[in-house]
């Protein structure tokens, strides 16, 4: 998350960006939630994504697709694959739990092949040395080995050891994590789920149990955050042994038993170890470290950005390989290089897609956004091609005034609007105007308040139109029946210059830094705020906010609160930042909504979870226009101007102000847990 904002952060300050360009048209890979990747020693690169299979032996010049057996299921995934020599790839497809294998013709097509006496039981994992020799094995803790690339198999170890440690009155059982042999298929480690480590010599004709991290205390395993001492990697590394267990990775010589940690792996995201030479670990998300086997720094450069939720990363030869969204990172000593994820060339017309997109168009030039690309039709050919691409996803793309218009957004719900510039192939923020809709005479408002549980969501709007100087109440209408009426005290009438006022002050507060329309906390404030945290604050609907002190700790809280005089901006925006961040299937919107005379509407409402000060941020609506405020002088007015029966007192006052400060920064707040 902390990169993902350093980088909506820089876009938001650059004043253009250029953009990449491609004559024809290629469709993307898409990755999905499930992606594998395996490389051979000579470099060819398969990638698995979902329930297909591409590979490539030049990434620059695109991926072609492997084809599956027919008669697999729709849903199913790939959850590994290995090439076991240059010309053989093979692959388990998790509906089966089988084994499948395709071979590389002199036209550089795969054919699939004959598997023979394929391993049998739960398979999720494969290892192969890449000199025709694959080892898998599965959840009853057997170990099957192949010979000739994965095309005939045959059992070589049956662990039955893990097998008498399974408690049959709980639901873990002890398991083979990892294998991995050396270069000549003898020398090899097991590790499982557990605190076993087994070595071999002669590819599992004999097993014998070696000392783990854990077994010569290496590490103090109490203050591991799992319940088990688990062993997810195991590395025979030239004259050393690597092990990764409970997230920390260990190194000793394999002649002389005695692990050490290996420096800052204690905290990095990923280790593993390339061409029996170098380490390679990211101690952060922002840095990959190569290290020797003496942990001396070969090189140290700058991560890739990345996709967190979307990536796959493995070492071999000279080189580190990480698939994102995006792109195949090829990183190492050498070069660092970076290539997209297309497929082979091919023409694409999306007016023959099972999902047409949306097709806009600009004096007769049509277009559209696709994934961060954007896809333009050619005058001369009638042909689609890619024309740009964006470092992020585009989303909500439209056309206004003569002007091609998209948002950026992050996960937090905030909304960056850019300009396409097609001439130059650039973007740039979009000028907000100085007005917007300020000045326009407001005729019709309503006042709503919708509820959302998981799939289903109930509403209900007090309508008022303008009668001479006033926006008076005509009518309440609901979804349902049997919902309360959330507003049964709001006034019947507003002036329509309040009401003017409101929405000028919306229009305005887009160029308004966060501001507090009053910071100084009363006497009153904190006597109010004693009140709060000592009573219970639980209410009649499951979405409402529970004060969460804790007892024992009460009289800390109270003394804090004493102590607190004035409103801390940078407390309550990182309050409010908390907020936005909670995911829950429940949640109030308040929402108000405003009709002009021109017909157009303009709507500010604030849909968090977890509300702050005064409903701060408000989010606001106009066309195809959307943007946020942190003035709280927006929440404020309205406060003022509904006479307190819209949003919650117990969330507007600065008692409780003064929680979130305390709940945000001190050390005594339990965190609550969602």
């Amino acid at each position: 998350m902390k990169q993902l904002l350093i980088i909506v952060m820089a876009l938001l300050t650059i004043t253009s960006c250029s953009c990449s360009a491609q004559e024809d048209y290629r469709e993307r890979i898409n990755l999905g939630y499930e992606t594998q990747l395996a490389v051979s020693p000579k470099g060819q690169i398969a990638l698995a994504a979902d329930t297909v299979i591409y590979v490539t032996d030049a990434p620059q010049k695109g991926w072609q697709e492997i084809p599956m057996p027919n008669n697999l299921p729709t849903y199913r995934k790939v959850p590994d694959l290995c090439w076991p020599n240059e010309r053989t790839l093979i692959a388990i497809v998790s509906a089966e739990c089988k084994l499948y294998a395709w071979e590389k013709a002199d036209d550089g097509t795969f054919k699939p092949c004959a598997v023979k006496n394929a391993p049998e039981g739960f398979i999720q994992n494969l290892y192969s040395n890449g000199q025709d020799n694959v080892w898998t094995w599965n959840d009853d803790n057997q170990v099957f080995y192949s010979s000739n690339g994965g095309r005939a198999w045959n059992e070589v170890a049956h662990i039955k050891e893990l097998e008498a440690m399974d408690n049959e009155s709980s639901f873990f059982r002890h398991k083979i994590n990892d294998i991995h042999f050396d270069k000549d298929g003898k020398q090899g480690l097991i590790g499982s789920n557990s605190n076993e480590l087994y070595l071999t010599l002669d590819n599992c004709k004999t097993l014998q149990r070696i000392p783990t991290p854990l077994d010569q205390k290496a590490y103090d395993q109490s203050v591991v955050r799992g319940m088990t001492p688990t062993i997810s990697k195991v590395r025979v590394w030239g004259d050393h042994y690597l092990v990764e267990q409970d997230q920390m990775a260990f190194i000793t010589s394999a002649s002389d038993i005695h692990w050490r940690l290996i420096e800052g792996s204690d905290t990095a995201e990923y280790v593993d170890v390339m061409d029996n030479r170098f380490i390679v670990m990211m101690p952060d998300e922002e840095t990959i470290r190569i290290l020797d086997e003496k942990q001396n720094v070969v090189k140290e450069f700058d991560a890739p950005e990345l996709d967190v939720f979307r990536e796959e990363k493995t070492a071999i030869g000279h080189d580190f390989y990480i698939i994102d969204e995006r792109y195949l990172n090829k990183c190492g000593i050498r070069d660092n290089d970076r290539y997209e994820l297309f497929r082979i060339d091919q023409e694409i017309d999306p007016t023959h897609a099972d999902e047409e997109p949306d097709i806009l168009s600009i004096d007769g030039q049509e277009f559209y956004f696709y994934n961060y690309d954007l896809i333009v039709k050619s005058k001369a050919t009638g042909k689609w091609y890619r024309h740009m691409t964006f470092d992020f996803n585009p989303v909500e793309s439209f056309v206004d005034n003569g002007k091609a218009l998209f948002y950026e957004s992050n996960y937090a719900g905030y909304k960056a609007l850019y300009q396409v510039n097609f001439k130059e192939k650039t973007i740039k923020p979009f000028e907000w105007p100085s007005e917007m809709f300020g000045h326009k005479k407001v005729v019709a408002m309503r006042v709503i308040n919708t509820e959302t549980c998981w799939s289903d969501s109930d509403w209900f709007y007090k309508r008022y139109r303008l009668h001479g100087d006033e926006l008076v109440w005509e009518i309440d209408s609901t979804s349902n029946p049997d919902k309360r009426d959330p507003y049964p005290d709001m006034p019947k009438r507003f002036k329509a210059s309040d009401i003017q006022r409101l929405v000028a002050l919306i229009d305005d507060s887009r160029s308004h830094p966060q501001a507090y329309p009053d910071t100084i906390i009363t006497d009153e404030d904190r006597a109010e705020y004693l009140e709060l945290i000592n009573t219970p604050q639980e209410g009649d609907d499951f979405y409402d906010i529970i004060i969460d002190v804790d007892g024992s700790n009460r009289d800390q809280w109270a003394s804090l609160g004493q102590q607190i005089t004035v409103l801390n901006e940078s407390k309550l925006k990182q309050a409010r930042e908390d907020a936005s961040s909670i995911i829950s299937t429940t949640y109030e919107t308040h929402k108000i909504e405003f009709t002009f005379e021109d017909g157009s509407t303009m709507s500010c409402h604030n849909d968090k979870f977890k509300v702050s000060y005064l409903y701060s941020p408000w989010t606001i609506t106009c066309g195809n226009y959307v943007y946020q405020t942190e003035d709280l002088n927006v929440g404020a007015l309205i406060n003022q101007i509904t006479q307190g029966k819209m949003l919650d007192q117990r969330y507007c006052s600065k008692a409780y102000a003064i929680y979130q400060m305390l709940e945000t920064h001190n050390a005594i707040v339990r965190k609550r847990e969602y």
